[in-house]
This record gives structure tokens, C-alpha cells and sequence, in this order.
């Protein structure tokens, strides 16, 4: 007789919730450790800044294709490098790793957490630029520092009472596990994603502690923390666009958390689909009207928006709200309607653009 087995997904575990919790919600009110942060900023950032006086560091930075731009990408310091966040992150952190001069924390577990600080800078110099793009104001210094307090808080934690090392695994498991809690916050991802995002953090096939020992020894030492910090990235970034993809999959489940009125479930589960286009198409235009503005064109943007919006998305919304009587679902497809026109008219215009133009490769200052 086979037992009963849950499809009910059963909570996480402590620390997950602990680290996700801490990273969204606490406030830090040592000024103490604001000034100790901005030190360890300049020291880190001195470190990275020295490291490219060596070809065996500078020749693994840069885009993964040779030449490319990304529009209000991250910038690395001391380079011409504009990024995707998640290669800025790994530029930075091989950058402040690469000489092993950045502090060291001493514990069951070692570590350096100012590693930490590649997706930290790479994140919030992406965000800042994308939001300055469209007129918000940029990240502060002091959400920086107030990431990499709580970055090296977790990371330090954890050390604590834990050795990875006895296990074979290396120490940079736990620079993921902290940049992908504190860059959740930065992103302003909710308390359900960030839980994913740690989750898999921790489940993210580790790199194993062989690298450092001989006969295995080579540069992978001074650019994994790199890697960590920026795998970290990524996996928020993933939990960014994941929520089209759980809007579909269990729109039932999710409906239910909110409202055990089956018929609050039935009405949310059609508007779920709906908003699951939503995000990807709201994404599309958010990008491309990014782009537009930085090749200097901020009209098509504009004029675009206002005919999709009011001239077809508001009367289409009405229609299938109150003639077709399709009500609340109506509404939003008119609004979705809106937003798959503005996203593939700007992404259109923004190749027809683009198409036949050359970049020149970009290269680190000496």
C-alpha cells in the first residue's frame, strides 16, 4: 500500500526565511556601521582599481561578445565596460578578488564579504541608470551601504558555526547566498521571490574547495567569488520574470492564498492569465522605451503609448468590458492589448534603428 503523498508545497525552512526576512524588512541603525561600510567600500574598490594593472585579470573582463553595449547597463570602474548586471557582477567581483587583498572574515568558515559588493554595485548602477532613463531618481549610497552591511551580516552568520570546507565545498557559497538576498531587496522583489531566490541560491551546484589545492591550482581562485556574486544576480533576476510563469502554472493556488471564495478563485484565475502577458510585454516596452531615450529618441516612445493606450487599448477595454460582457476580464485585455502593441511597435523600431550599425569593442583604461 503506497502512502499518501502532499502536491501541497510545505514551508521553507528557517534559515531561508531568516535570510529573506532580514534582507527585506530589518533596519539598520548603527552609524558605526555606516562608516565602517563606506571604508570597506573605498578599500574594495582600491583593491579592484589595482587589479587592473594585471593582463591575467583584465583579459577576463568585458562583455561575453566582444563589442556589445547594453543600453543604461552597469558600468565597471576603471574600464569603458557598459553590462548586463549579471556580467557587470562578475567584472566587479573578479576585479575586488582577483590580488586578495579585500577583508577577510575568520570563523568556522572563511571568507571575504566585501565580495559581495560586485552584485551590489552591479545591480544598483543598473537600476540607477534604467530609473534615471525614465525620470526616478537613482539608488543612494546609503541603500548601498546598507546592502553591504547586511550582506556581510549574513554571509559572517553563517561562517559562524558552519565550515563548508570539511564538506569539500568552497567558501564562496556563502557570497552567493548573501548577494542574492540583499540584491532581491535592492530589486524590491517580494518576500515570496526572494524565498525562491535564496532557495536556489543555496541549491545552486556549488563550486568545490579542490581549485585551491594543488595539483588543481589556476586562476579560478581569484575570479570565483566573482562568479558567485554574479550567479546571485542572476537567480533574482530570474524571480523577476518567473512571476508571468506562476501566474499560469497556478493561478488557483495563488488566487487562493488570498480568498477562499471559490468565486473570487474562478474570477482571479482568468485575470492571472492575463496579467502573466501583462508582465512580459510590460517588460518589452519598459526596455525598448529605455533604449530609445539613450539613442536620443524619446518621441516615438511618447506618441506611441498615447494611440495604444487611448485610441486602442481604453476602447478596446470598454468593448469587451461592457458590450461583449466579458467585465473585469475585459478591462485588463484592453490594457494588455494596449501594452503587446506599444512593446512590439518600440522593439521593432528600436532594431530598425539599430540594424547595420557597428560597436566598437570596448577596453580597460591602463
Amino acid at each position: 500500500m503506497s502512502s499518501y503523498i502532499s502536491n501541497e508545497r510545505p514551508a521553507f525552512d528557517r534559515v531561508i526565511t531568516d535570510i529573506a526576512d532580514y534582507a527585506l524588512d530589518y533596519a539598520v541603525k548603527s552609524e558605526l556601521a555606516y562608516e565602517t561600510a563606506a571604508y570597506c567600500l573605498i578599500d574594495t574598490l582600491g583593491c579592484g582599481l589595482e587589479a587592473l594593472e594585471y593582463p591575467a585579470c583584465t583579459k577576463l573582463l568585458g562583455p561575453i561578445v566582444p563589442g556589445t553595449v547594453v543600453p543604461h547597463g552597469a558600468r565597471v570602474p576603471g574600464t569603458h565596460y557598459q553590462l548586463d548586471p549579471v556580467q557587470a557582477a562578475f567584472n566587479i567581483g573578479a576585479m575586488i578578488r582577483w590580488l586578495d587583498y579585500n577583508d577577510t572574515w575568520l570563523a568556522a568558515e572563511w571568507g571575504h564579504p566585501s565580495d559581495n559588493l560586485g552584485g551590489i554595485l552591479a545591480v544598483a548602477d543598473w537600476m540607477s541608470r534604467i530609473g534615471a532613463a525614465e525620470g526616478k531618481p537613482p539608488l543612494t549610497m546609503r541603500q548601498v551601504l546598507t546592502a553591504m552591511i547586511k550582506a556581510h551580516e549574513i554571509q559572517g552568520c553563517i561562517a559562524l558555526e558552519n565550515s563548508f570546507n570539511k564538506v569539500g565545498l568552497d567558501h564562496v557559497v556563502l557570497v552567493k547566498v548573501a548577494s542574492t538576498a540583499v540584491v532581491c531587496s535592492l530589486l524590491r522583489l517580494n518576500r515570496e521571490q526572494t524565498l525562491n531566490a535564496i532557495s536556489l541560491a543555496w541549491v545552486d551546484g556549488q563550486s568545490l574547495r579542490t581549485y585551491r589545492h594543488a595539483p588543481n591550482t589556476g586562476s579560478r581562485k581569484s575570479w570565483a567569488a566573482g562568479d558567485a556574486t554574479s550567479r546571485a544576480v542572476r537567480l533574482a533576476l530570474m524571480f523577476m520574470s518567473s512571476t508571468a510563469i506562476l501566474f499560469l502554472a497556478i493561478p488557483r493556488l495563488i488566487a487562493r492564498m488570498f480568498s477562499p471564495d471559490p468565486a473570487v478563485i474562478a474570477s482571479s484565475t482568468a485575470l492571472l492569465a492575463i496579467g502573466a502577458a501583462f508582465q512580459l510585454f510590460d517588460g518589452a516596452q519598459v526596455v525598448t522605451t529605455g533604449a530609445l531615450r539613450g539613442m536620443g529618441d524619446s518621441h516615438t516612445a511618447a506618441i506611441v503609448n498615447l494611440i495604444a493606450y487611448w485610441f486602442i487599448g481604453l476602447p478596446a477595454g470598454w468593448y469587451l468590458c461592457f458590450d461583449r460582457g466579458w467585465g473585469a476580464r475585459g478591462v485588463w485585455a484592453g490594457l494588455c492589448i494596449g501594452l503587446v502593441l506599444i512593446g512590439s511597435i518600440l522593439l521593432w523600431t528600436w532594431q530598425h534603428k539599430t540594424r547595420g550599425w557597428t560597436i566598437e569593442a570596448c577596453s580597460p583604461v591602463s
